[in-house]
């Protein structure tokens, strides 16, 4: 079985929504439903979640790590290095993730919220100037 298969039946049997694992686990929403979805609709392979997201996942699953990676199908694709250099970033942008790398959850969780804060801003300022062009 899939980790999003895993995932899914877990919040059935709870009556946990999506958002309710979330906050269980600390990753975001979106990414519980693009696990649950199994494969990425680009590649159509299955989606590789981390080392650390799994154990986050068994952590709010209350299960150890080794149970949860032993219901997994083999064909589950796992991403074991998560420091490995980004060859496609530019230098601020390694910066940043070697910034967001030391930061502990809480730290992580506010960045994130920072920068998804920043992110709907600048689509707002940018549908403005769109709409004023019109």
């Amino acid at each position: 079985m899939y980790i999003g298969e895993l995932i899914k039946k877990y919040r059935e049997k709870h009556g946990l929504s999506m958002q309710d694992f979330a906050n269980l686990s600390g990753i975001s929403k979106a990414y519980i439903g693009v696990l649950e979805k199994v494969y990425n609709p680009t590649t159509k392979e299955p989606v590789a979640p981390s080392l650390p997201k799994i154990q986050a996942i068994a952590s709010a699953m209350g299960m150890e790590l080794d149970d949860l990676l032993k219901l997994l199908d083999h064909n589950q694709p796992v991403i074991v290095n998560t420091n490995r250099p980004a060859q496609h970033l530019n230098e601020d942008e390694k910066q940043l993730l070697d910034d967001y790398r030391k930061l502990n959850d809480t730290g992580k969780i506010v960045a994130r919220g920072s920068i998804e804060t920043l992110a709907k801003q600048d689509q707002f300022t940018n549908k403005v100037k769109d709409d004023e062009a019109i």
